[in-house]
Formats: C-alpha cells, sequence, structure tokens
C-alpha cells in the first residue's frame, strides 16, 4: 500500500485476527485475579478457563459468576440475549 508521506514507497499491513481480554474480579475488593488474551470470536468458550484460573490463582471456586454463559455448580448471573 502507498505511503503517502513518500510517495512511490509501500509499507507492509499485516492483518491479524482481533483479540480479545477477559479478566476475572474480585467483587468485595475489586482486585483483578485472573486475566486472558484470546483471539476466540465468542467469550462461552473462555468462560470454563477464565474460572480454572481464578481457582488455581486463589486455590479455591468462585462461589459466584456473572458472565454471558452459564456455569454447572456456581450461582451464575447471566447474560441472555433479548435481541
Amino acid at each position: 500500500m502507498p505511503e503517502g508521506a513518500d510517495k512511490g514507497s509501500f509499507v507492509p499491513v499485516y492483518h491479524t485476527q482481533a483479540c480479545k481480554a477477559q479478566i476475572g474480579v474480585d467483587s468485595a475488593s475489586r482486585v483483578i485475579v485472573a486475566t486472558e488474551v484470546t483471539q476466540e470470536t465468542a467469550d462461552s468458550g473462555e468462560l470454563l478457563t477464565m474460572l480454572a484460573q481464578i481457582a488455581a490463582n486463589l486455590e479455591r471456586k468462585p462461589k459466584k459468576a456473572s458472565a454471558d454463559a452459564a456455569v454447572e455448580s456456581i450461582d451464575s448471573h447471566i447474560a441472555t440475549d433479548h435481541g
């Protein structure tokens, strides 16, 4: 693609998939307890990974979770699509 400031030269352009960041936050302390960066398009596959990372970091499973997908054996507060 031609560079506007230097007519006639070319600048390489790299196309990459968008990355998404996920975080796990302790609601009482408001401290980030887990993070993940992924190229997955859907959040649903990342929830179990994030919960496992939280459990490993805190050495216990969370009692509650707010997320976009349901989780077994955790009091989940899940957003639904009303579109």
